[in-house]
Parts: C-alpha cells; sequence; structure tokens
C-alpha cells in the first residue's frame, strides 16, 4: 500500500503556513465553529467542553478553541504524524486541556476518546472520504456524542451538478493562482497542489 501522502514533513510544515490561503474563509469558519462550541459553555451544573476535531491535522482549529474557552479540552485526531508532531507543539502552552491522537477518519478513532464529547468538529478532512464513508462517519459522530451535542464540518461540499462543480473548482483555481503569485503558499506545498 503507498504512504499516505499527507504523511511528510515538509508537507505538513507547509500545509500548516499556507491554510488559511489555501482555503477561501478558512479563519471565518473556523471563528464561527469557535461561537458555535462557546455556546455549549458550561454551567455550574454541567461539565466542561470536550471538543474532538476530527481530521485536526496541526491542530489550528484546536488551538483556537482552547484560547477562547479557558475551560474547554480538545482532542485532534489525524491520521499524519508529521501534522500531529505540529499539533502537539503548537497546544504544548494548554497542558493537560489538549491531545492528539493517530487514527484515520474512517479508522477506530473512539477509542481515543476520553468521555463522549460535547461537540465533533471538522475542517477541510471529510470531503476526502467517498459518500459511503462520509455517511458511516456522520453515523459513528452521531454515536459518539454526548446528549445534546454538537457536530459541525467546515468542509468543501461537491454541487452534484458536474457544471456546477466544475465552475466552482475553476474559480479555486483562479485563487490559488492569485495566493500562489502573491508568495502566500509555502513552497513545501506547491507539489501537493499539483496532485
Amino acid at each position: 500500500m503507498a504512504e499516505y501522502r499527507w504523511n511528510k514533513h515538509e508537507l505538513a510544515a507547509g500545509y500548516d503556513a499556507s491554510a488559511e490561503y489555501v482555503h477561501p474563509h478558512y479563519l471565518e469558519l473556523q471563528d464561527f465553529l469557535v461561537r458555535a462550541i462557546a455556546t455549549l459553555q458550561p454551567d455550574a451544573s454541567t461539565a466542561a467542553p470536550y471538543v474532538v476535531d476530527l481530521g485536526g491535522g496541526t491542530g489550528r482549529l484546536a488551538e483556537k478553541i482552547l484560547k477562547a474557552l479557558p475551560a474547554a479540552r480538545v482532542l485532534v485526531i489525524d491520521q499524519a504524524e508529521p501534522a500531529l508532531e505540529i499539533a502537539r507543539k503548537r497546544l504544548a502552552p494548554f497542558a493537560d486541556r489538549a491531545a492528539t491522537a493517530v487514527s484515520q477518519l474512517q479508522g477506530e478513532w473512539e477509542q481515543h476518546l476520553a468521555e463522549p464529547p460535547t461537540a465533533i468538529v471538522s475542517m477541510s478532512a471529510i470531503h476526502h472520504l467517498d459518500p459511503g464513508e462520509k455517511e458511516q462517519l456522520y453515523r459513528r459522530c452521531h454515536a459518539a456524542l454526548a446528549s445534546g451535542g454538537y457536530f459541525a464540518n467546515g468542509d468543501e461540499v461537491r454541487d452534484p451538478q458536474p457544471e456546477i462543480y466544475l465552475a466552482q473548482v475553476a474559480t479555486w483555481g483562479k485563487h490559488m493562482d492569485r495566493v500562489m503569485a502573491a508568495g502566500l503558499i509555502a513552497e513545501s506545498f506547491h507539489d501537493a497542489l499539483h496532485q
């Protein structure tokens, strides 16, 4: 079996440096997710939010959650160990409020949960799964969540109409041409964009 293409240190570092430019509205989506999780802040009778970031890579979203919500705990799950190495460094200041685990989204990630999560979130990861895998993942998230839990997926979604999808891809391609020409995409990430 071929090595997972994201399991390379230079690619993980390049993506980490470039993510907010690769994905239009990336920071807005992260801020939206943080605000949504903030509505789950505990009162005196409930536990602190326990958030699972599926496909959380280098921990960018987890860091925002932990900064914004001082009582929250976050588990970042990703299958790329190099990305999780970056996440561990990024999240080190949060000590026992942050954890990481290696697992594919199609794998047995639930075994890493400390308890049923208050929220499960994901940013630009689930689109890599085929439709059947996505459906299974959504079912598993529902089963794993605490009662009244929250699931949010800030991701690209393919339009079912091919002409609309192709127009969207062309628009994104023009965006990428602009940000690459502006030097906003790490050199180590350029090759990945052409695969």
